[in-house]
């Protein structure tokens, strides 16, 4: 027996193909195995290297898969030869189907399609409990809306395309039409390049799911650009939290949360989920909070700036007193980028400013 990639594939995932001498005939077809380009040293026989993108435990695993594959393909040959078939040879590559689960009725047996895959994997993650530190966790509620939101927006393109859409379709063209799709809908590419996280993702697991075997996703590029955020210093944060009480009602609570995160580091979606019952009193007032992105309880000690804004809102958060609750970034940024007009303010520039403010201080005091 010999493998071999086949030439003819012009992507980056070859796939290995199987010459097979028995008898007088010769058997010819593919595996279900497909390897990078850069991992082929030479077309015929196989021969794998690793890569950076390609592990030793990964090249030893295709190399796992092929010794199986042959020594089954031996057996199946001496089990056919002893029952003195006319046509061994088509017995032989009846087997090799059912091998690779290639029968009609397997494939109707054990295929998802994509779409459906998408929903089972969603609901399975969504009702998962996994241990972390003996502690007992569900995923994070924001990763499954981004699951969902991707679904929706690939529904979106299908329909807008008028196109059937399975495994098969996710290729190099679905990455150029996808791409150009989401920025007509004025996507960033940070966001872009989070969807084609989730579609390799979803794609990854069918097929070690057994649903399909197209790589080509694989090859994929994720989509990053540098996002600038400015941050303020320590003179005009002071500068800002002075003028606080000039602005509109309705205005301030928005500038003030800004205030509470450059004074506590506190990312958006924690701040904002704070209210007067996360302040404890511990020898000194602490606000207490869940960080949701790891789901631990961190405690942050209030100075005079934080309990000077708190006591404005009877001791609590903006959140606490105000009719119209703030549950956005964007609402912030809007309110600072007409106040601090000569910075680019982003969600992350509160939290920067914090960190950054730090930095200098630590420098400072090591002059």
């Amino acid at each position: 027996m010999k493998f071999r990639a086949i030439e003819k594939n012009r992507g980056m995932y070859l796939t290995i193909s199987f010459d097979i001498n028995f008898g007088k005939a010769r058997l010819r077809g593919k595996t279900n195995l497909s390897v990078h380009r850069d991992c082929i040293k030479t077309f015929n026989p196989i021969t794998l290297k690793t890569t950076p993108d390609f592990t030793q435990s990964e090249r030893l695993e295709i190399l796992g898969k092929l010794n199986s594959f042959e020594l089954f393909v031996e057996k199946t040959k001496a089990s056919l030869k002893s029952q003195n078939l006319s046509n061994p040879d088509i017995e032989l590559k009846d087997q090799i189907e059912i091998y690779f689960g290639r029968t009609k009725e397997q494939e109707d047996e054990k295929t998802m399609s994509l779409f459906q895959f998408m929903d089972y994997y969603i609901d399975l993650k969504e009702n998962q409990r996994f241990s972390k530190n003996g502690i007992v966790k569900s995923f994070h509620p924001t990763t499954i809306l981004e699951y969902k939101r991707f679904k929706r927006l690939l529904e979106q393109y299908v329909d807008e395309k008028n196109i059937s859409f399975n495994y098969r379709n996710v290729n190099a063209q679905f990455e150029v039409d996808f791409t150009e799709f989401c920025r007509k809908l004025q996507y960033k590419s940070n966001t872009i390049g989070k969807f084609f996280k989730i579609i390799k993702l979803f794609m990854n697991k069918a097929n070690a799911d057994g649903h399909h075997n197209n790589l080509k996703f694989k090859s994929f590029p994720i989509l990053r650009e540098k996002v600038s955020n400015d941050y303020l210093n320590e003179a005009e944060l002071e500068e800002l939290f002075n003028k606080r009480l000039e602005f509109p009602e309705i205005e301030l609570p928005k500038i003030d949360y800004f205030l509470l995160m450059s004074y506590t580091s506190l990312r958006v979606m924690d701040m904002l989920r704070l209210r007067k019952k996360n302040i404890i009193f511990d020898e000194i007032p602490l606000i207490e909070y869940i960080e949701s992105k790891n789901s631990k309880a961190f405690y942050f000690p209030i100075n005079n700036k934080v309990q000077t804004i708190l006591n404005y809102y009877d001791g609590g958060f903006p959140n606490d007193v105000i009719n119209q609750k703030v549950n956005k970034g964007s609402a912030i940024n809007d309110v600072m980028r007409k106040a601090i007009r000569h910075k680019k303010i982003t969600c992350h520039s509160g939290r920067r400013s914090y960190v950054n403010n730090e930095i200098i201080k630590e420098h400072l005091m090591t002059i």
